[in-house]
């Protein structure tokens, strides 16, 4: 699926209508959507934040993230 307004990511294929869509997309790549606790990845980091509170009873603190890949490894 190519063409105007159609976004395919690099690293797996998948298409988006939206750039914005795409560049949300990608934290999945970056481990920015991945469970500390259970290692459960989530489509957003919304999802996350709200997995963390009503599985783990965990607060969302900006400092409980999983390590992120350097983005040019995902840029390359």
């Amino acid at each position: 699926m190519q063409g105007p307004g159609r976004f395919p990511c690099r690293l797996c294929g998948n298409v988006y209508r939206h750039l914005a869509s795409l560049t949300q997309h990608l934290e999945v790549h970056r481990n920015q959507t991945t469970c500390i606790v259970c290692h459960t990845t989530l489509s957003r980091r919304t999802d996350l934040r709200r997995h963390m509170r009503l599985k783990h009873q965990i607060p969302w603190q900006k400092t409980i993230h999983r390590q992120r890949s350097p983005k040019s490894e995902l840029d390359s």
